[in-house]
């Protein structure tokens, strides 16, 4: 099995594309079936918070040896920033019940029913879940087929 995009989609004489189950190196559970795998990386939204201050002009104050007093003026400000983040990279498989990623470092399943939406970018696609953090599979080869599937998946 080579590293890019599989899956078997042909083109009816109508126009209608049709797309049939493909073989993969992993076990699925009964009844599922696979129609896509593509190497992919796996990104999520994660927020950074720094602590960012500021003293001005301060003054220290000497009440006993060992003991200072300090006054002065101390600004304290947090920066928030939420930043697209690579989690991991691995194996995408979609397939007639969830979304299966197998990566170097963990593995993630979605199932459908915990999808809201899946949004094609140019180069991967976003999965809106009902809960959780929402997450970007990159796609090698083909996102507007990866997400053709998915809707496929979601609206039946």
């Amino acid at each position: 099995m080579n590293n890019v995009n599989e899956s078997k989609n042909k083109c009816n004489s109508d126009g209608k594309q049709t797309i049939h189950p493909i073989q993969i190196e992993i076990n699925l559970q009964d009844g599922e079936f696979c129609y896509l795998r593509s190497n992919s990386d796996l990104y999520e939204m994660v927020e950074s918070t720094k602590s960012v201050s500021f003293r001005g002009p301060s003054v220290k104050v000497k009440l006993v040896p060992g003991i200072y007093y300090r006054t002065g003026k101390i600004k304290t400000k947090k920066d928030t920033k939420i930043k697209l983040s690579k989690i991991d990279s691995g194996i995408l498989y979609i397939t007639s019940s969830r979304l299966l990623f197998t990566g170097s470092k963990n593995n993630k399943s979605i199932k459908y029913k915990n999808i809201l939406d899946c949004n094609v970018q140019r180069n991967g696609i976003e999965i809106i879940k009902d809960s959780g953090k929402n997450a970007f599979f990159t796609i090698e080869n083909d996102p507007d087929f990866a997400g053709r599937v998915i809707k496929y998946f979601l609206s039946n």
